[in-house]
């Protein structure tokens, strides 16, 4: 992660949320995030994985160097139940 924009939930656990990385093209990361099935987003031990475009568009315009707060919400109910803005399509 030498050189890249992370946002640090818990540092001293070595938790971030960063851009998806897609080097070992076996675990089809991308692929996974873009699934329906929630067990398919489960991609690494604690760290939160974004695609690139809700990384640049979402988490850095907000985050920055700033402080703020992470939600991460369970997964029993689609996202839409929790966030009724969101367009259609939207994950």
């Amino acid at each position: 992660m030498q050189g890249e924009d992370v946002v640090w939930v818990d540092y001293d656990a070595a938790v971030s949320m960063h851009r998806v990385r897609t080097s070992n093209k076996a675990e089809r990361r991308l692929e996974r995030l873009a699934s329906t099935n929630a067990e398919d987003h489960r991609i690494s031990y604690g760290c939160i994985n974004v695609s690139a475009l809700f990384y640049d568009t979402h988490v850095k315009p907000l985050f920055g160097n700033a402080h703020g707060v992470i939600y991460v919400l369970p997964e029993r109910r689609p996202m839409r139940e929790y966030f009724t803005f969101l367009p259609d399509g939207d994950r």
